[in-house]
């Protein structure tokens, strides 16, 4: 068993990578607009199915198909910050409501995109980039190619560091009634953060579907393991989501060793319930973009 385990680590960090965008993507909506949003998911297979009927069905050349994807992920996630959740808060909705009008999204969508897609797996066509081996560990173009996500990680962190956007976006996160009373004008950032963190979405989705292929159901999983990582690296530390869902990669690629690869989502949720009971403010201390 110990000869795969290097394969499986390489493995566990790549996707582990992906799970470090995600997380980030969800984690700068969640801490700045207060609002759980597991719709998050939703637009995250969106973007996968618009992404297959471009490049797939349409035939649309690579590039157009991926800033046709930004388009989509960007206005959906827009108009259910501007059509759902403002409209909500505006009327001074708990966030149990505005909960639950994200959770209907997130069970909602995958039953439309099964009815014109079909449930069944789709594929996109091969991937533009060759496999890469070195010794006993060998890496499909997608999964060598997650690890592109850290360097979008990377630029968020820089963007939330040094410009006047990102430090916006922390004021806001930090305290949204002190960011009110220094003349933030909070809804502008919200709405700013949910465009950042959507456009994180489609290199997340299209990797994951070159990776392993899309289904309706697969931003339940997305979205799962992206607030999982949330939580785990702690409040408003976006660093800390990110190595959070690298450590989840590797913890449920390297567990199949003992247990079958079916129960990876459950070892995912077992680091989550550890973490919450030992340090259950998070892995990292402190607000560290």
């Amino acid at each position: 068993m110990m000869e795969v385990l290097p394969q499986l680590v390489m493995l566990g960090i790549a996707k582990g990578s992906l799970y470090a965008l995600l997380a980030v993507s969800f984690a700068i909506i969640f801490f700045t607009t207060r609002t759980f949003h597991l719709a998050h998911g939703a637009i995250f297979t969106l973007v996968g199915y618009c992404f297959y009927l471009f490049i797939s069905i349409l035939q649309l050349p690579l590039s157009v198909s991926i800033f046709l994807s930004f388009i989509v992920s960007v206005v959906t996630a827009v108009l259910i910050e501007l059509l759902i959740y403002r409209p909500l808060r505006w009327r001074y909705a708990s966030t149990t409501i505005l909960l639950l009008a994200s959770l209907a999204i997130l069970i909602t969508a995958p039953s439309i995109l099964a009815m014109v897609f079909t449930a069944n797996p789709l594929f996109f066509p091969n991937f533009p980039a060759p496999s890469v081996g070195i010794g006993n560990i060998s890496l499909s173009g997608a999964q060598v190619s997650m690890f592109s996500s850290l360097i979008f990680i990377g630029l968020v962190l820089l963007l939330l560091r040094r410009t006047s956007t990102g430090k916006l976006l922390q004021a806001v996160a930090d305290g949204e009634i002190v960011a009110e009373a220094i003349g933030i004008n909070i809804s502008k950032v919200k709405l700013t953060s949910v465009i950042l963190g959507s456009l994180l979405l489609v290199p997340a989705a299209i990797l994951y579907g070159y990776d392993i292929g899309i289904i309706p159901s697969m931003g339940f999983e997305a979205i799962l393991i992206a607030s999982s990582c949330a939580i785990m690296g702690g409040a408003g530390n976006f660093l800390g989501a990110a190595v959070s869902g690298i450590i989840i990669g590797v913890a449920m690629r390297a567990g199949t060793i003992y247990i079958s690869s079916s129960w990876q989502d459950g070892i995912a949720f077992l680091v989550l319930v550890l973490v919450v009971l030992f340090r259950p403010e998070g892995l990292f201390r402190g607000k560290i973009t």
